[in-house]
């Protein structure tokens, strides 16, 4: 939005912010190193080989709901992901029980499902802004991305409850969700007694 962009570019010129960039580029197609320049072979090693940038972390706070194109964005996304960087998005969304059951993938079961009437009135509600809820947009997320932390909740406002959720993720080759898997994967199928240890 270039709009929301002079306005950041005017904050952080205030705000004497030297080390920031602001640019208005579409968010399908964005590679970062185009503006960082090239990583050294250190680098390289450190953010994971080839990948194509470099963020340690990347949010998306009331967006994703408003890209018609969500699938290469959330591609983009994950090429743009350090090794062991973080990707969080806040945003609204309903979404029925039998769109979730028996993922593996998914998080943040709990709270998670919508009334019938709760996802016709906000889809509508959204639309007329073109906000798309379509749960679709959340479970692409989840399936590119290891989930790390997903909340679901309620914003009262006005005596109504607006769906909406946070969401924290990571790279699948992550090495650090490789060894909390690992775990999990010991605690489930090893011994009973496992279970009882703190993962986290």
């Amino acid at each position: 939005s270039p709009s929301l962009c002079e306005i950041a570019k005017a904050r952080f010129e205030r705000l004497g912010w030297k080390n920031v960039k602001v640019l208005c580029q579409d968010a399908r197609y964005f590679r970062l190193e185009e503006y960082e320049g090239p990583y050294d072979e250190k680098s390289k090693d450190s953010y994971g080989g080839d990948n194509a940038g470099g963020a340690d972390l990347i949010t998306m706070s009331y967006a994703l709901s408003m890209i018609p194109e969500f699938y290469p964005v959330i591609d983009s996304l994950a090429s743009l992901l350090s090794l062991n960087g973080l990707v969080a998005v806040v945003d609204f969304y309903v979404q029925n029980q039998v769109d979730y059951r028996s993922r593996n993938y998914t998080g943040g079961i709990i709270d998670r499902h919508c009334t019938w009437l709760s996802r016709t009135f906000w889809r509508i509600w959204f639309e007329l802004d073109r906000v798309n809820l379509e749960g679709a947009r959340r479970d692409y997320l989840e399936y590119r991305f290891g989930t790390k932390l997903s909340v679901n909740a309620r914003n009262h406002m006005f005596g109504v409850r607006i769906p909406y959720y946070i969401w924290i993720g990571c790279s699948k080759d992550s090495p650090s969700l490789e060894r909390q898997l690992a775990e999990l994967d010991a605690a489930a199928t090893e011994s009973p007694f496992l279970a009882a240890l703190d993962l986290q």
